[in-house]
């Protein structure tokens, strides 16, 4: 095993969601037991306050995943997860100063690395 990859890790983020979701052809086969099933990984609560369009987007969105991925599920805070994994890949065009959240959309969306 080289050094690097033993750094990389087995599972990737995506891995869990699908374990989460139960899409893994593993967890199908436990779906004898009652109630609710465990958790694949632990997740931590998080307040988040929303306009009602924002509300919406979230109803939309989840509801697009949650028909792509059937029969597995989706929980809002999956799709809350995803939002935050794929900025946080965009991050770096986050300038180091902005005088408007204008400009940190833009520079999030276009790309922008004038920063």
């Amino acid at each position: 095993m080289t050094p690097s990859s033993s750094n990389k890790p087995s599972t990737t983020w995506a891995e869990l969601y699908d374990l989460e979701s139960r899409l893994a052809a593993k967890t199908r086969a436990k779906q004898d037991r009652r109630g609710h099933p465990a958790s694949a990984f632990i997740r931590r609560r998080k307040t988040v306050t929303l306009t009602d369009e924002e509300l919406s987007f979230l109803d939309q969105i989840a509801f697009q995943i949650r028909e792509a991925l059937r029969p597995g599920t989706v929980t809002q805070s999956q799709v809350y997860g995803l939002a935050v994994r794929l900025l946080k890949e965009r991050s770096h065009f986050i300038p180091t100063h902005a005088d408007s959240w204008s400009q940190v959309v833009r520079a999030l969306s276009v790309g922008d690395e004038e920063h």
